[in-house]
């Protein structure tokens, strides 16, 4: 319209009035434009505030999470120091040392990324029992479960910031910060020490000897484990019946220690702190000892020794010698109780004797049965019933009745007294809950998306229950959002950006075209 006015008003100049006319247009257009292009840099500054300045979840911390909500690396670092995160719990040490994690290896981590693909194997740790494909992993105070890191997605994949290191045995691994979660590349088995001991005799084992003989003893040890064993020792008691030759215990080196006390005998491993690192090949301790005279027909001379350390401890094998006589036959080994679990859950509300994998409402009763069988051939005695965690359940039902159970209200585990369980019996525990309403629309962890996801899920054994609860307004939001395109706020500042350009670009045009018309306006009335 411009370029066409302006061509033809030499020609008819009586288009001057047009001209005004679209000059006053341009003018309000220009107004509109100019309030578009502020609104776009307040978008823009927005976009980079929260860029520098990210909003925190408002759930951003689970029971799950080994250190409670995480943190930065020195906060990590402090709550390892201390061995308590801000709920008070004291088994961070233990957590971090079965995984061949100490201060020192903290100290030399990185922080980095890493992406959950399944193809990447990685496994992460939680104190939560979630899954039936869990894996626990016991650290001494604490049983914490292992499972895929993908697990824990919303969408194909997610990125999650870490503490990158490699432990004291060699093996990769990473601590989300988001939830001190440790987490491995592949299964994990401890690098504990594995230690052994073989004992023999000259003469051999289960022959005779006679009063005045001398059995000379041989410990042949070794630690097969992948994990230093520290504080080494070996003790053995000389036999009744029998005398130490003096001069005769000896260890492996002439640097191993030998001590003598009462009818003990200890052998320490080298010098200094008798640390026995790993081997394929075996050390060996020796002594002898004199039948004596004292000894009868008919008595049995037997020995063992006990190799130990600070991580546990081995007995050998018995080495036993009579005196004209042979010794008996093992007795038959007894016979051992065999424990079962299962588990069931029913929606009394709604009628439903299997309620697992259906969707219960707001209101409905559920019943959740637990079943400790014994099918074995002996009875179990004062057993103890495993724990039965109901955090997952708790956060959309309350509890109505846990027959004699009781629970912690800060880790939703129901624990109950030991029972006597007869062959082929069955003990049998029953939780009822009553699903909130309404539900909460509280919205997923960042840090355990399994929680408040409208799913109540818990394991028992081998069997995983799993009960669906209808999804609200807000809770069908945050399901979408979580489904759409991460874009992030670096993506979002470009697009602005390029947006701003465009909308700068049409302003400074229309200012322009609106200067022109003005020009030739004054131009045409004054006759130039």
């Amino acid at each position: 319209m411009f370029y066409k006015l302006v061509s033809n008003l030499p020609f008819t100049p009586g288009l001057i009035d047009q001209v005004s006319f679209y000059m006053k247009r341009l003018k309000r257009e220009e107004v509109t434009r100019r309030y578009g292009l502020i609104f776009m840099a307040l978008a823009v500054s927005l976009q980079i505030f929260a860029m520098v300045s990210p909003p925190e979840a408002s759930l951003a911390s689970s029971t799950n999470d080994i250190i409670y909500g995480g943190g930065s690396k020195e906060s990590i670092i402090n709550v390892y120091r201390s061995n308590r995160d801000s709920l008070g719990r004291t088994d961070i040490q233990a957590i971090f040392h079965y995984f061949g994690i100490d201060e020192t290896v903290l100290n030399n981590t990185q922080i980095v990324s890493i992406q959950s693909r399944a193809e990447n194997d990685f496994r992460s740790v939680g104190r939560h029992h979630k899954f039936s494909f869990d894996i626990a992993q016991d650290t001494g105070p604490t049983v914490v479960y292992m499972r895929p890191l993908h697990a824990w997605d919303s969408g194909a994949y997610s990125t999650y910031s870490a503490l990158r290191g490699v432990n004291k045995n060699g093996r990769e691994f990473w601590i989300l910060l988001n939830c001190g979660n440790i987490v491995m590349n592949g299964p994990y088995t401890p690098a504990y020490p594995d230690l052994q001991i073989i004992k023999s005799s000259i003469p051999d084992a289960n022959t005779t000897v006679k009063p005045g003989d001398t059995i000379k003893y041989k410990l042949a040890y070794r630690n097969a484990g992948q994990g230093a064993a520290t504080n080494m020792q070996i003790q053995d008691i000389t036999p009744e019946k029998t005398e130490l030759v003096d001069g005769s215990a000896k260890g492996n080196s002439p640097g191993d220690p030998v001590t003598i006390s009462g009818k003990t005998i200890t052998w320490r491993h080298g010098n200094t702190g008798s640390v026995l690192g790993p081997s394929t090949f075996y050390h060996s301790a020796t002594f002898e000892v004199k039948v004596s005279d004292k000894a009868q027909d008919g008595d049995k001379i037997c020995n063992t020794a006990v190799i130990s350390s600070s991580e546990g401890s081995k007995t050998s094998n018995e080495v036993c010698h009579t005196v004209n006589v042979v010794a008996p036959p093992p007795p038959p080994p007894e016979t051992q109780p065999i424990i079962t679990l299962d588990k069931k859950v029913k929606n009394v509300t709604q009628g439903l004797e299997d309620a697992n994998e259906t969707t219960a409402q707001p209101g409905d009763v559920l019943e959740y049965t637990l079943i400790t069988s014994n099918v074995g051939t002996k009875k179990a005695n004062n057993h103890e019933l495993d724990p039965e965690d109901m955090s997952d359940v708790l956060e959309y039902a309350d509890i109505e009745d846990l027959d004699d159970g009781v629970i912690d209200m800060g880790t939703g585990i129901v624990k109950w007294s030991k029972v006597d369980i007869d062959v082929n019996s069955s003990v049998t525990k029953t939780i009822i809950v009553r699903v909130k309403n309404p539900l909460p629309s509280t919205p997923v962890s960042t840090s355990d998306p399994a929680s408040y996801d409208l799913i109540m899920e818990n394991v028992y054994g081998t069997s995983h229950i799993r009960v669906n609860l209808p999804a609200a307004p807000v809770k069908q939001i945050e399901r979408t959002t979580q489904q759409l395109p991460n874009t992030g706020i670096g993506a979002n500042i470009v697009f602005l950006t390029i947006i701003s350009m465009c909308v700068a670009y049409f302003y400074s045009r229309n200012r322009l075209m609106t200067k022109e018309l003005s020009i030739i306006k004054r131009e045409y009335n004054q006759g130039i």
